[in-house]
C-alpha cells in the first residue's frame, strides 16, 4: 500500500473554521470518490492495478491555498497531490522552478470543475470539465487554481520530481 499525506504538527490550528474536508463530506461532493480516485490512477499508470493509497482525512491545507490535500507523497519519481477544492476558492499562485530538471505538471480532473490561470500576468485560462479533464503546465509556469460555484476534485503530477526537488521547493508562491 502507499502511503499518505503526513500529518504536520500545526496542519489543523485551533479555531480553523474548516478542519479540512471528511470521508463523508467528499462523499456527498463525488459518491464513490475511492474508486474514481484509483480507476484514474490505474489508467494513467500512476499506481499498479489493486495497489491502494491511504487518504488523510480530515484532509490536510496546504500554505496559502484554500485546496485540501487527500493525499501527498511520492509514488515512483513523481509528486503526486490528489486533493479538493470547495466552491468559490482558489489554489496559492506558484511555480516549480528546479535548476537541475525542467518539472512539468499535470492535472487531471476527477469531478466538479475547475480553472487554471496560467502565465504571469495569469494571461491563459484553461477550464477543465468532466469531458476536458487533463491539462499540462508547461516548466516553470506561474498557475493557479480557481472553481467558482462549482467543486473540483483533481490529481496533480509533478513527472520526475521525486527526486530532484526537496519538499520544500516544490511551490513557490508570487
Amino acid at each position: 500500500m502507499a502511503a499518505g499525506a503526513e500529518i504536520r504538527e500545526g496542519s489543523h490550528p485551533e479555531g480553523r473554521e474548516n478542519q479540512g474536508i471528511t470521508s463523508e463530506e467528499l462523499s456527498a461532493f463525488v459518491p464513490r470518490y475511492h474508486v474514481v480516485i484509483h480507476e484514474h490512477l490505474y489508467a494513467r499508470g500512476i499506481l499498479k492495478e489493486g495497489e491502494q493509497l491511504e487518504f488523510t482525512f480530515p484532509a490536510l491545507p496546504h500554505p496559502n491555498s484554500e485546496a485540501e490535500y487527500l493525499y501527498e507523497d511520492i509514488i515512483g519519481d513523481d509528486w503526486v497531490f490528489i486533493a479538493f477544492i470547495r466552491p468559490n476558492r482558489e489554489t496559492s499562485r506558484h511555480k516549480h522552478p528546479n535548476e537541475e530538471i525542467e518539472i512539468e505538471e499535470d492535472y487531471v480532473l476527477l469531478a466538479g470543475k475547475m480553472f487554471l490561470h496560467l502565465g504571469e500576468d495569469e494571461s491563459s485560462e484553461v477550464e477543465l470539465t468532466e469531458t476536458n479533464d487533463f491539462v499540462t503546465i508547461p516548466p516553470n509556469t506561474f498557475h493557479r487554481s480557481t472553481t467558482d460555484g462549482h467543486f473540483a476534485l483533481y490529481i496533480a503530477r509533478m513527472r520526475g520530481g521525486s527526486s530532484k526537488i526537496p519538499r520544500d521547493k516544490l511551490h513557490v508562491p508570487f
